[in-house]
């Protein structure tokens, strides 16, 4: 599926004649075929980078309920850049927003600049897309054009890689330079829960025959529950829709109130990740939504972010099940509440915190 969903979105992107023209322009024509090979080995060796960074981002910042998700506005790639590092701090004396990390090369308007051009929709492109918004494959080409602008300001970035030949407005290696923007500065900089590979939950904690009993035992339960919050979009068809989105997972949040339990990036963050790849990038449907076997994998991310413990820990501190401790969870009003503290996990550490009025 990763290898579909790279040649699709490549795909998308070299149909673009606008991208064509700014590819052109990075390389000599008798260079084209050689780089044009290594700038698609250098997306295909960090499109799972490129993919959790725009699930996160157009995904974990949209608005309850979901509205926008999974299309990157201005916003939210303004957030990626600054947080990768590229947001230059000289342009805090041009009134731009400055970066605290330091060592970068470009300012707020190049990047905004990236977008725009990024948004260009060709006519004679198929990559589809929203005016204002990014589509996958539109985050890797405005990654691609980033990493360019980036090289072309800073070729003496990494010691020992020639990426621009020395010249700021001539040609540039896109690959190697995709390379080294995606290796410099996203993954260094941008947080590691964020560059966190969804199929390493997966392995580690969820495919184990414990899980699928716990999920075989409440199996009826969860799949009325999941029908229920299958919510029809406004302006929609009549029908609910055969998958879960972001409206009813919301919903189903609040009324549970699970909400309480974690913030809502991370509930957010457990939905998209939870997501199986879909090689068409452009099917908001399957790339939004989530199927009854994504719905109970996202719970059991949820479970895993919340760090609810264990029966025997509930036992030890004095709680009967699961609910008793959640209820006196929400008592107590700090972030700390999540961490598993053994003074919030017993009554007395509950009693200590709120005195003797507390449940």
């Amino acid at each position: 599926i990763e290898k579909a969903a790279l040649a699709e979105d490549v795909s998308h992107v070299f149909s673009k004649p606008s991208f064509v023209t700014f590819f052109n322009g990075t390389c000599a024509s008798g260079d084209r075929a050689a780089m044009n090979k290594r700038l698609r080995a250098a997306v295909e060796e960090w499109f799972q980078l490129i993919t959790t960074c725009f699930s996160y981002y157009s995904g974990s910042t949209s608005g309850y309920g979901g509205e926008g998700i999974y299309s990157m506005g201005l916003n939210e790639w303004s957030d990626f850049t600054i947080s990768s590092g590229v947001i230059n701090d000289d342009a805090k004396a041009k009134g731009e927003q400055c970066n605290p990390q330091g060592g970068a090369t470009l300012r707020r308007t190049d990047v905004d600049g990236v977008f725009i051009a990024t948004n260009y929709e060709d006519k004679s492109s198929d990559a589809g897309g929203l005016q204002s918004q990014f589509m996958r494959h539109e985050f890797v080409e405005a990654c691609i054009r980033v990493a360019v602008l980036v090289a072309r300001e800073e070729d003496s970035r990494v010691p020992g890689v020639d990426i621009t030949d020395g010249n700021k407005g001539g040609t540039v290696d896109a690959g190697r330079a995709l390379q080294v923007y995606l290796r410099e500065y996203v993954e260094r900089h941008v947080r590691k829960d964020i560059q966190h590979d969804p199929n390493d939950f997966r392995t580690s904690y969820l495919y184990f025959e414990e899980v699928d009993t716990c999920f075989g035992k409440y199996h009826a339960a969860l799949k009325a529950m999941y029908n229920a919050y299958r919510l029809r979009e406004q302006g929609a068809a009549a029908h609910r829709p055969k998958r879960l989105n972001p409206s009813g997972w919301d919903l189903l949040m609040k009324d549970t109130d699970l909400i309480s339990t974690v913030s809502f990036a991370v509930l957010r963050l457990a939905m998209m990740q939870s997501r199986m790849l879909c090689a068409n990038g452009i099917d908001r449907d399957r790339n939004t939504n989530l199927t009854f076997v994504d719905f109970l994998e996202a719970l059991g991310r949820l479970a895993h972010f919340a760090g609810i413990p264990s029966m025997e820990e509930l036992t030890a501190a004095g709680f009967g099940d699961t609910l008793e401790w959640h209820v006196a969870q929400q008592v107590v009003v700090s972030k700390e509440r999540t961490k598993g503290n053994d003074a919030k996990l017993s009554k007395e550490g509950l009693e200590s915190t709120l005195g003797p009025s507390g449940p």
